[in-house]
């Protein structure tokens, strides 16, 4: 008997512990937490409408949005329409049947469609995006008496068209990547694990200043059966932070990058066997970028597949484009002066490696070799130099490394993988013509041509040119030099030579008809086994006054009797080559 009450005394004992930590959990840790119970206790009675979400913006230099489109939209607060599920009277059928008009739907779908609902929400479409009213139908709306319903203004994050997707990139909710970027700081940086945070692009390389601090939002509150508490009403609450949002400002021109992206479109629209390509233009002088298209094309309100990979940034197979750094290697490298000629017969002799001109270019210069795009000439080369002096080169030229510190998912170049003997002759003629191991990106190849317009001096092409805090304080974007890789002059001048004889009497004699005399280097590059190829040109024009470099890479293609490229380099280069030479300012 006696441990029976001992066992009672000791279980009640235990549920009184339990009570009292409760207890303690509930009016002392507030304290500590900095939530007090009155705050815990309206918490639970507010429901609200999310209508801007609080992240920073991306515009160009002339302050055009790359994100945030205002729309108005229609706020649906359930608690406020107690009629929803009741039968309707004379008068409140008549209100359903004007809204339902004026929402251009029907009485009974938005009564199915709102029924079902708890907390307040923005009618949507299909899609689950927030439905753009007219001014019509605003104006219609503000003259009807609807409880429950309130017209406002609600920020898209990503405009229509969504010029320049790849680059600004999309947000997600990515709980994992919260936790493990925020673990110790969370309600610190106003941010919780369903917060959307960059996932792609700019987005994602510049979510720390991009972020959010705290969403806009209207808030109604409820009573403990969920009835309005009509007396508090509906109130609007937002951060009111010193520095956020800010506002990035990109080097890349709105309306240059819509032009660029529409000549892609047009051009692949018209073949439909190119599925991946991707274009790099920059400014010359500024050495920064003013636009970056790959395609396909996706919309970042809705994701699908890998469509939003940025194929600017992907290090692909170069193919010849890669001669011109191994030209340049050798002749810096005093292994060959632009006097010594070569013997081509359309063949190398062994590892059945051939030149694409199958009857051979016979005796060829150095200049000639880089604008018939000679493989038997750029082989003797690579038999001149060490895989040292040819993966240094590459280095020292930028199309190594990754360039573009603010672009997300950029991808090394590369010369040689990883314990292959680049010694090996079979290796480095292969590897002398852009095969086997090579790798390069569009946006590394862009930077080359800016790179060998600058006596060989490696800068990180800019793409974020300045921060601007909420208060107005800026953070300038500086220039920084990667590579202090200075060519001599003789070789620089020599090089630009070779690439206006590609154009002029070489591989890309297609350009000719360009009102701008421009230079460049074509490229085909074989994929695996495949039958598939890619192809390359990079150049840059005026060449008496270059102004702007383009990189087009054409991936994964069929082979034809056109050089698919090169084209496409010719009608991007359109867009600026209204004016002969001599009427550049």
């Amino acid at each position: 008997m006696k441990h029976r009450i001992f066992i009672v005394l000791i279980s009640i004992t235990f549920l009184i512990s339990i009570l009292i930590t409760r207890l303690f959990w509930l009016q002392v840790m507030p304290m500590f937490s900095g939530d007090s119970l009155t705050k815990q206790a309206v918490a639970q009675r507010k429901q609200s409408v999310q209508i801007m979400s609080g992240r920073g913006h991306i515009v160009d230099p002339n302050g055009v949005p790359f994100t945030g489109e205002t729309i108005q939209s229609l706020a649906v607060f359930p608690a406020h329409m107690a009629h929803i599920n009741t039968q309707s009277t004379t008068e409140e059928v008549l209100q359903w049947d004007t809204l339902a008009s004026i929402l251009q739907s029907s009485t009974q779908s938005l009564k199915e469609e709102w029924s079902g609902e708890v907390y307040p929400f923005l009618w949507s479409d299909e899609h689950g995006d927030p439905v753009s009213l007219s001014s019509e139908q605003v104006q219609q709306l503000e003259g009807i008496y609807f409880p429950g319903l309130l017209v406002v203004p609600y920020e898209k994050r990503y405009r229509p068209p969504y010029i320049a997707s790849h680059l600004v990139g999309f947000v997600s909710e990515h709980p994992e990547a919260v936790l493990d970027t925020y673990a110790h700081g969370q309600q610190h940086h106003h941010i919780d694990v369903y917060s959307e945070i960059g996932a792609s692009g700019l987005e994602k390389s510049m979510n720390t200043y991009l972020k959010s601090v705290g969403a806009t939002e209207i808030s109604t509150f409820v009573d403990g059966r969920g009835n309005p508490m009509e007396e508090i009403g509906m109130t609007l609450s937002m951060p009111n932070h010193k520095y956020y949002p800010v506002e990035l400002t990109m080097s890349v021109q709105y309306d240059v990058q819509a032009e660029v992206e529409a000549v892609i479109d047009l051009y692949l629209q018209h073949r439909p066997f190119i599925t991946k390509t991707a274009a790099v233009v920059m400014d010359v002088e500024e050495q920064e970028i003013v636009a970056m298209v790959s395609r396909p094309s996706f919309n970042p309100e809705h994701i699908t597949g890998d469509t939003w990979s940025n194929h600017a940034v992907k290090a692909e197979i170069p193919g010849s484009i890669f001669k011109l750094i191994v030209a340049a290697a050798a002749l810096e490298n005093g292994v060959v002066n632009e006097e010594d000629t070569f013997q081509c017969d359309g063949a190398y002799g062994k590892y059945g490696f051939v030149c694409w001109k199958r009857d051979g270019h016979g005796v060829i210069d150095v200049e000639q070799a880089i604008a018939q795009s000679c493989n038997i000439a750029f082989a003797e080369m690579a038999n001149r130099l060490t895989a040292t002096e040819i993966e240094g080169f590459a280095q020292k030229l930028g199309v190594l490394s990754k360039v573009g510190n603010d672009v997300d998912e950029e991808e090394n170049g590369q010369v040689f993988a990883a314990g292959t003997n680049g010694d090996d002759e079979g290796v480095k003629i292969q590897t002398a013509i852009g095969q086997r191991d090579v790798l390069m990106t569009p946006l590394q190849a862009a930077n080359l041509m800016v790179t060998f317009l600058h006596e060989g001096n490696v800068k990180q092409p800019q793409i974020i040119k300045k921060i601007t805090f909420k208060n107005g304080s800026t953070v300038q974007e500086e220039d920084e030099m990667l590579y202090d890789s200075t060519l001599s002059p003789k070789t620089v001048q020599f090089m630009q030579q070779a690439m206006q004889a590609v154009v002029t009497n070489g591989t890309g004699s297609a350009l000719q008809y360009l009102n701008w005399d421009v230079a460049g280097k074509s490229g085909t590059a074989q994929v695996a086994e495949t039958n598939e190829v890619n192809e390359w040109f990079i150049g840059y024009g005026p060449v008496n006054n270059p102004k702007y470099a383009i990189a087009v890479m054409v991936r994964d293609t069929v082979q034809t009797s056109t050089h698919e490229a090169t084209v496409l380099f010719g009608e991007l280069m359109e867009l600026w080559s209204e004016q002969k030479n001599s009427d550049i300012p």
